[in-house]
């Protein structure tokens, strides 16, 4: 399920916050998050892309992304967390806007009906995904790729990560040759395609690994590495911890 088809499960808290702490982790969370920030200047590094959460932008913290956050400067927003009946796989995302007053609005909105509990759970759930609309035009502005043979192929590998020849039916998939096609999925996607792959195979491994079904070699296997070895090198690399560490966690 995508960002314009979330569908909430429970809005666990609605919030003006000002951070307090010049860095921080995220991990493992429940809750997704989205929000504005008047001010503030807070980088955010998911290891395979960063962005700045500061003055006029709006921000999507998908609950499936761990990340690494550092103030420069301490950002002040508002924000909804919350969870949705199905995973949601758009990417976090950070734009800056020219205007808020509207969304400001109607987050105001939002937190007082937050805020009285009885009778408020239509209107409460009607605002947000209002608010949820807003977000989807501002993306879909900013991110419409001018390439649909990229948004192919980027949906290709999302379906078929694991498997071997992935990148290079990917390639074939759209005709062009692999140098071009990296440099064309980087300009609108801000990652290599192998680096994507990667990402992809280490959260479905961390899935897979709060589950106690499966040995770590069947783990490593089921995410498409070659040898046990060489996926337990890369989630580390990716998460800080092995992948034993990561079940106990």
């Amino acid at each position: 399920m995508n960002f314009e088809n979330m569908q909430i499960d429970k809005v666990n808290l609605v919030i003006k916050h000002t951070s307090a702490y010049r860095s921080w982790d995220a991990k493992n969370r429940k809750d997704h998050i989205i929000g504005i920030a008047f001010s503030g200047d807070e980088i955010h590094d998911f290891g395979y892309k960063k962005f700045t959460i500061g003055e006029n932008c709006i921000f999507f913290l998908n609950q499936k992304d761990d990340f690494k956050a550092y103030a420069n400067e301490f950002a002040t927003s508002y924000s909804i967390h919350f969870t949705t009946n199905e995973e949601v796989t758009t990417d976090s995302f950070c734009i800056k806007v020219n205007n808020m007053d509207e969304m400001i609005t109607l987050f105001e909105k939002i937190d007082r009906q937050n805020r009285v509990k009885e009778n408020q759970h239509y209107n409460l759930y009607s605002n947000i995904y209002k608010l949820f609309g807003m977000f989807n035009d501002i993306c879909a502005k900013k991110y419409s790729p001018t390439d649909l043979r990229m948004v192919g192929a980027k949906e290709y590998i999302d379906l078929n990560f694991t498997d071997k020849n992935c990148l290079e039916d990917a390639y074939n998939l759209v005709n062009v040759s692999r140098r071009h096609f990296d440099r064309l999925f980087k300009s609108i996607f801000n990652t290599t395609p192998s680096r994507y792959i990667i990402l992809k195979k280490v959260q479905f491994a961390q899935k897979l690994l709060k589950t106690q079904g499966f040995s770590i070699e069947e783990i490593s296997s089921m995410c498409g590495f070659s040898d046990v070895y060489y996926f337990s090198k890369v989630f580390k690399a990716e998460t800080g911890i092995t992948p034993s560490s990561y079940r106990h966690f």
